[in-house]
């Protein structure tokens, strides 16, 4: 039995949508699945790993980091747009990308257009509740299993 839980995608449930949102827990004493997530706060661990995969029982996909954000749930300012699955417009979807690149910890580089599909991986900062590490990435590659 699994005491921290499991790993869960968003409301709508859709892991086809234009941003699947996966929340999970981390901790400060055991390393469980979104644990290392915390590291991702250091731009030097993100250099050394830039991308994940997330395994379906059909596919395998690829996808490549390009935010890192520490969202403060105490700062009224703090946007929580990462949990939205779909856009209105392209105009409102480049408009979260840019502030969402904008409001990261650190410049990754890497460009998101209106066509990429995202990922955005979801945990507690254990070094303070009232925090969330919000990691944001783009697929880059789909493999059938």
């Amino acid at each position: 039995m699994c005491k921290s839980g499991i790993p869960f995608v968003s409301a709508d449930g859709n892991i086809d949508s234009k941003n699947v949102v996966i929340y999970g827990h981390s901790s400060k004493w055991d390393n469980i699945i979104f644990t290392p997530l915390m590291s991702y706060t250091d731009q030097n661990y993100y250099k050394k790993h830039d991308t994940f995969k997330f395994i379906t029982e059909d596919e395998t996909r690829i996808y490549q980091i390009f935010g890192v954000m520490n969202i403060d749930l105490n700062n009224l300012n703090d946007s929580l747009a990462f949990t939205q699955t779909e856009w209105d417009s392209t105009n409102s979807f480049n408009a979260f990308i840019s502030d969402s690149i904008n409001r990261g910890l650190y410049k990754t580089g890497v460009s998101v257009n209106k066509d990429d599909r995202l990922t955005t991986l979801v945990t507690c900062d254990t070094r303070d509740n009232n925090k969330r590490i919000v990691i944001l990435a783009k697929l880059v590659n789909i493999a059938n299993v």
